[in-house]
């Protein structure tokens, strides 16, 4: 899977596993294999891949879970040649009923719909086009045979939806020296436990935290090479969180080097109820041994608003 982040990230599933439907005039059906529609937006992409642009395509040999009707486990659909395809045949448990359908993304061998295990966030590299391996995305669909002439369309209000917040920092430097960012940090409660997903018969989802998982609060990368911080475009660390119900500070801290002279730098002040399906941008200034928050824009993937904030943390030299 590969990510390519803009402020529109866009997802186009085909999941097809059917034939065409043939109904006679006495109303008996000879196929009625299940063919399924999905997408994020209105972008003709299929899966979820990142770069520092942003938009979310699928690879070959990408897989999503699919529950049929009261099913507790999902059936795997596979990414292959264009098409989705199931690893059994599906079939319309009835012509007539309304039957709502449940699917998430990534496919995991041990989810039921109850417990469906989501990805370790701590793993993450803080890069943008790893994202893919950490995203999550759910989405169902209530409709019947007749009406939606054989198709579970995973489209419109009915779409794909990212459970994690994104989180993107993207640092600039304007001095003529060199410099590399060497480690960077998040710490904020909660922020990085691992999570789970059920949902219910109804088709709702949630994201909830088992028993057994302990509190993880701190996200960390180190650069052994270091990561050149240049002018005008810079670098970008793009960093997924689960949600908050109420408002969580974060605190973010960087190691750099300039001249052979380690500085360390970090800020408090980037707060907020983190939200699933949204993206919070920060533009982050480093300036002699100080880190500058020249602006933020919340907004959805796939829209936005920004609001403009001047902030100066001062840096220290490490002996």
């Amino acid at each position: 899977m590969k990510n390519q982040y803009v402020s529109g990230i866009a997802l186009l599933m085909l999941l097809a596993a059917c034939q065409q439907e043939q109904i006679s005039e006495q109303g008996t059906v000879e196929n009625t294999g299940i063919r399924i529609q999905a997408s994020i937006s209105d972008q003709p992409e299929s899966r979820t891949t990142a770069q520092t642009s942003g938009e979310t395509t699928f690879d070959p040999n990408d897989e999503i879970g699919f529950f049929m009707p009261e099913e507790a486990a999902p059936t795997r659909f596979t990414y292959n040649t264009g098409k989705w395809v199931s690893e059994t045949t599906l079939t319309w448990p009835n012509l007539t009923d309304d039957l709502t359908f449940c699917a998430f993304y990534p496919y995991q061998e041990s989810a039921t719909r109850s417990n469906i295990p989501m990805p370790d966030l701590t793993g993450q590299s803080g890069e943008a086009a790893e994202l893919g391996a950490y995203d999550f995305l759910s989405a169902s669909k209530t409709c019947n045979f007749s009406t939606a002439a054989g198709v579970v369309s995973f489209t419109g209000s009915n779409a794909f939806k990212h459970a994690y917040s994104l989180l993107q920092i993207t640092l600039t430097d304007s001095e003529e020296a060199t410099t590399l960012l060497t480690s960077a940090s998040i710490t904020g409660e909660g922020r990085f436990t691992n999570y789970a997903y059920r949902f219910t018969e109804e088709g709702t989802g949630e994201m909830f935290k088992p028993e057994s998982n302990e509190e993880k609060n701190e996200w960390n990368a180190t650069y052994d090479e270091g990561k050149e911080i240049t002018d005008g475009t810079g670098i970008q660390l793009a960093v997924l969180l689960n949600p908050s119900d109420t408002e969580i500070p974060l605190d973010f801290n960087i190691s750099y080097t300039r001249e052979g002279v380690t500085f360390t730098a970090g800020t408090s002040l980037i707060s907020h109820t983190f939200a699933g399906g949204y993206n919070y941008k920060y533009q982050i200034h480093v300036s002699d041994g100080e880190l500058i928050v020249e602006g933020y824009e919340i907004s959805k993937w796939n829209d936005g608003t920004v609001e403009d904030e001047n902030i100066t943390i001062e840096g220290t030299v490490q002996e």
